[in-house]
């Protein structure tokens, strides 16, 4: 917002240099943010300020002259006057409010038998220091006003109002309307208009219309000042694209008890440059039920002190607030406070303990260090366990990847979602996406980790391992909120031997490890990995689903070449695993862990190679071992699996080592092979394999 030095001198002699002045504003609270000298050619100087959403009422130059008068003290402040001599001839305009919601109080003035002409010289000049184009005297004046007192103004032609009448309506969904921009605009039912008998003449609170506007043939001017709802303007002019100094202020909110000034101020400025007649009685639709009442706030000499960390009296602190123009009376050993109504931003005693703050200078606050004590922290088991599965990937060589929790719905088609897959059905499309690329919030954590995959892989990264543990967003019948879902998400690309003797990493076993070290750390038993091709950018026959017990939470597998070359990456390979990790937390069993005594005599390992159909899980054989049942088998492990030369077809070769201990004694080598040729025996028979010699 621009200031004229010279006009504010018109409130308030402060009897300082431009530099000081500066300064004292800058005490105010607001930040200057330049200077420029002789403006448009008249000698005046300009202050440039930034002002705050929460502070509307230093939108004008005599907001600005009152926070002065308050911050230096005894500087006298001088009122804009208004000389209203009212005609016998009555106003004859019918003003009705259909939406008192939106509009609270409508004000107006009728002035007969003006005469527009170009605005004098100084009204012109001030106009033109402060960025605005003089148009003519009426419409000129009540741009004069809204700088003074920050309160916008509107002037029609009255001869263009159909009828007389004016009614503050919501739009007609489609209507047009066009603008004093000369813009044809469609209109919907949620924007608020100034409506007379045939139509809308001004989109309230932003721009008057163009059919009537004031001009050089204009006698008789309806002049308007009225309250919007801040909120409604907002959004009106963020669906036009349609922004105004009017606009400005409305959306932060005016003064709706000092509208009647602005009004007042105006008509007689009118009739100070253009002539005419004020018609007798003021129109002011202003409903008891909406009349706004600034509430009682409670201030306490200890807090304000506490808070601030100084010693005030409450004498101090009632002179001090008395300068802001509040009303202010002893309750007790309480201060009850009632701020002015263009102060809408203080409704809490901290507001009026900030304010204090203000005037008494912070530079006069001392420096002290906040004491306090930091309670420890409660345990929070879930968070433990996730950062507890983040150390886990860590170790395992994986680093964390975050990303926006947007999502393009393309990627589903490239990773082969299906129609009725939820991960598309229940997708929550964003109202304002930051990028119409993604415009939903994400079901599926892989897309973004493949972009990661390969953006890296691109700029020369080899043996790659992405993580993200991280929500997905799922839309829920009969809930207004979204369901969110923890998942747990990783893509590998392993690194491809360069040495002779370098060994080449099967990445599928590699990631598959990952997910089992996080199993077994985390004490969840009953996992299985089930061969599957329910995911159709994974490669059949190298994908499988994620279970525990008898539940599917998730998917691991090798990513087709296809879908990889789509996020832009010719890597040879690459796997990935997505899984519901609260799902995974829910397993967690909560008993306590037992722990027992290391053995102290030796172990025994027998090996044994089984021939088996090629449709047979490598851990069927595992969970028989574990049927099996008998003490002294304490751990059976696969380390081998074959096909090829030398095993029939549609059969393969898994090789496991079993091993046997006693806790009590020295196990010999007769009572290991009685119970392991048992034990081969049960398989056989369990599974219908076959052992190989």
């Amino acid at each position: 917002m621009l200031v004229s030095v010279a006009w504010l001198k018109d409130f308030i002699d402060t009897g300082l240099s431009v530099d000081k002045l500066c300064h004292a504003l800058t005490m105010a609270g607001l930040e200057v943010e330049g200077l420029e000298s002789e403006k448009e050619g008249a000698k005046d100087t300009v202050i440039e300020i930034n002002v705050t959403p929460n502070r509307p009422d230093w939108l004008s130059v005599f907001g600005v002259a009152r926070e002065l008068a308050a911050i230096l003290g005894a500087k006298p402040l001088t009122v804009p006057a208004a000389d209203i001599r009212e005609s016998e001839k009555p106003a004859e305009v019918l003003v009705e409010v259909a939406v008192p919601d939106l509009c609270p109080r409508y004000a107006a003035r009728v002035i007969r038998n003006v005469k527009v002409t170009p605005s004098p010289e100084w009204l012109a000049n001030r106009l033109k220091t402060v960025g605005i184009r003089p148009i003519n005297n009426v419409v000129d004046i009540t741009n004069y006003v809204l700088m003074e007192f920050g309160h916008p103004l509107h002037a029609f032609d009255l001869s263009k109002i159909s009828k007389s009448r004016i009614l503050v309506d919501l739009a007609r969904e489609g209507e047009v309307f066009t603008t004093l921009d000369g813009i044809e605009r469609s209109l919907s039912a949620q924007m608020l208009t100034i409506r007379d008998a045939a139509g809308p003449v001004a989109l309230a609170g932003i721009m008057g219309g163009l059919d009537s506007e004031v001009t050089g043939d204009t006698v008789d001017v309806f002049l308007e000042s009225a309250y919007f709802d801040p909120a409604l303007i907002r959004k009106t002019s963020k669906l036009l694209g349609l922004r105004s100094e009017s606009s400005y202020r409305f959306e932060r909110g005016t003064d709706i008890e000092g509208l009647i000034q602005a009004l007042d101020r105006a008509a007689s400025l009118i009739v100070q440059e253009a002539g005419g007649e004020i018609c007798g009685g003021r129109i002011d639709v202003y409903p008891t039920i909406n009349k706004y009442t600034p509430s009682e706030i409670k201030l306490t000499t200890e807090k304000t002190n506490r808070i601030l960390g100084i010693n005030l009296s409450t004498a101090d602190i009632e002179s001090i607030i008395k300068r802001l123009n509040f009303d202010v009376c002893m309750k007790g050993d309480d201060l009850v406070v009632t701020p002015p109504t263009y102060r809408r931003d203080v409704m809490h005693d901290i507001d009026l303990i900030e304010d204090i703050a203000r005037l008494y200078g912070y530079n006069n606050i001392p420096v002290k260090l906040p004491e306090g004590t930091m309670p420890a922290g409660r345990i929070n088991k879930r968070r433990n366990l996730i950062q507890r599965i983040k150390t886990l990937l860590r170790k395992n060589g994986f680093s964390e990847a975050i990303n926006y929790s947007f999502m393009n719905t393309v990627h589903l088609d490239v990773l082969g979602i299906g129609e009725s897959d939820y991960r598309r059905t229940a997708v929550i499309n964003l109202l304002n996406p930051l990028r119409a690329e993604e415009a939903v919030l994400r079901t599926t954590l892989v897309p973004a980790l493949l972009e990661n995959l390969g953006r890296n892989l691109n700029r020369g990264t080899s043996g790659l391992k992405l993580f993200e543990l991280s929500k997905v967003f799922v839309r829920s019948q009969g809930k207004q909120l979204a369901d969110e879902r923890l998942h747990l998400a990783a893509v590998l690309s392993p690194e491809t031997a360069k040495t002779l003797y370098q060994p080449q990493v099967n990445g599928f076993y590699e990631l598959k490890g990952a997910l089992e070290t996080i199993f077994h750390d985390l004490k969840i038993t009953g996992t299985s990995f089930n061969a599957s091709d329910s995911e159709n950018f994974l490669q059949v026959g190298q994908a499988a689903e994620i279970r525990i017990a008898d539940k599917t939470i998730g998917f691991i597998g090798r990513i087709i070449p296809d879908v990889l070359e789509h996020f832009g990456t010719q890597a040879g390979e690459a796997y990935v695993f997505e899984l519901d990790a609260d799902g995974l937390l829910g397993s967690i069993s909560l008993e306590k862990v037992c722990f027992r005594r290391l053995p102290r005599f030796p172990h025994v390992d027998r090996d044994m190679a089984l021939l088996a159909p090629v449709s047979l899980p490598s851990d069927k054989v595992i969970k028989a071992v574990e049927e099996f049942s008998n003490d002294l088998i304490t751990h059976v492990r696969i380390f081998d699996m074959y096909q090829g030369k030398g095993i029939p077809e549609g059969k393969k070769n898994l090789a496991y080592s079993v091993r046997y201990q006693s806790a009590e004694r020295t196990l010999t080598v007769a009572e290991v092979d009685s119970i392991h040729v048992s034990l081969i025996e049960h398989i056989k028979k369990t599974l219908g394999v076959e052992l190989r010699e």
